[in-house]
């Protein structure tokens, strides 16, 4: 993927999804010449998609609907204000500028049996949804960012997860849950380094 000439500077990754959002920050990315040259995340964690925000009961005509009725619109509100909460804990240099934010956005997998389920129950049009709701609350609230979507493909080819998590746990001495490592691989890939 590489950062194709992209100034230096913080970078925040976001992986986002329907069971938790993975981010990871990296207050420097710059492409080196060789892999070994890469700034490592100073930060990642995963915000899972039953914390506290998304617990709270939703009424509906005065019937109590639970928080899974919660639209998905909704849910992206309150994963930005979360995400954008996190950028500010970890970002703590008053003048840093800020960052470029990469935002996985989900591949259309066509008719692949992977996809084919997704397609089937809705969740790739949720994801898609949570995707779309998410850029434009950053973009509107952080308009000193950029945010650039990019596709699995995009920064890990054709890379299993698992792959993705033994050469980072290789590089950084850390094992990483299932959407961390996807926003620490985004920010490798970036520098050329996964």
């Amino acid at each position: 993927m590489g950062n194709r000439g992209a100034p230096t500077g913080p970078l925040f990754c976001i992986d986002p999804g329907l069971q938790g959002t993975g981010w990871a920050y990296f207050p420097s990315a710059s492409i080196g010449p060789k892999p070994a040259e890469f700034v490592p995340p100073a930060n990642w964690g995963t915000i899972p998609a039953t914390c506290a925000e998304f617990d709270k009961a939703t009424y509906r005509g005065g019937q109590h609907m639970g928080a899974h009725y919660r639209p998905i619109w909704e849910r992206a509100d309150l994963m930005v204000d979360r995400l954008l909460a996190e950028f500010h804990s970890v970002n703590t240099e008053s003048k840093a500028p800020y960052p470029l934010i990469l935002l996985e956005t989900p591949n259309v997998w066509g008719m692949h049996s992977r996809g084919a389920v997704s397609n089937n129950n809705g969740d790739l049009i949720k994801l898609s949804i949570l995707v779309g709701v998410m850029a434009g609350r950053i973009s509107e609230q952080r308009s000193d960012s950029t945010v650039h979507l990019t596709t699995p493909q995009e920064w890990k080819g054709q890379l299993g997860k698992d792959v993705v998590i033994r050469r980072l746990s290789a590089q950084l001495g850390t094992v990483f849950d299932n959407h961390a490592a996807d926003a620490v691989g985004m920010g490798m890939a970036w520098q050329n380094a996964l």
